[in-house]
């Protein structure tokens, strides 16, 4: 035993659980569904704290023409379980995130272009919509066009254009940015 240490029950987790669950299948000659189900379940025995998060999502992905597919799907996350450890500070939010941040539902949707420009070049135009409520209260709204050109099998650059809105509802807070987006990569098959 350390000397001074106030308690001896563990921090971590003593019982990690998970299942995961998928069905796909084709809605037509050129489009693929889904529908993924994910259960977590983390457990501290020692200082009665438990949570749990559900996870559904569904989705399709189109091969609208030989150059052109196309992407969406929508997610649901619920957390549940005793949270007032983690709350009063007894133990530590997985990620070490702040438990008001922590403990907070969300739907998200996610919708996607890509193109073949041709047989070295392509562009891809997606959007991500977060909202969460909960201990946050807030909405995220993200937009991304690239370009991206494989010069070689062994070099590629991109170049972007992100719009990016945030507003925390709860404290009236918002920001919004618009980075460009540079990526050089270089590949290299290892011995």
């Amino acid at each position: 035993m350390i000397p001074g240490q106030t308690s001896t029950d563990t921090l971590y987790y003593t019982r990690d659980r998970a299942a995961d669950a998928r069905l796909d299948g084709f809605l037509g000659q050129r489009v693929n569904g889904y529908l993924l189900y994910g259960w977590r379940q983390r457990k501290n025995e020692q200082r009665d704290s438990r949570l749990s998060l559900n996870s559904a999502t569904l989705g399709a992905t189109a091969q609208a023409s030989s150059r052109l597919s196309l992407t969406a799907e929508f997610t649901q996350q619920r957390w549940s379980g005793n949270t007032q450890p983690f709350l009063q500070g007894e133990v530590t939010a997985p990620g070490n995130l702040p438990p008001r941040l922590f403990f907070s539902n969300a739907h998200i949707f996610t919708g996607g272009l890509a193109y073949q420009i041709d047989g070295h070049s392509s562009a891809d135009l997606t959007y991500n919509m977060f909202n969460s409520t909960g201990g946050q209260s807030a909405r995220n709204y993200l937009a991304t066009l690239e370009y991206r050109r494989d010069v070689s099998s062994r070099f590629f650059y991109s170049i972007g254009y992100q719009y990016e809105d945030f507003r925390d509802i709860r404290q009236d807070r918002k920001y919004t940015a618009f980075p460009i987006l540079l990526q050089v990569g270089l590949r290299r098959d290892l011995p």
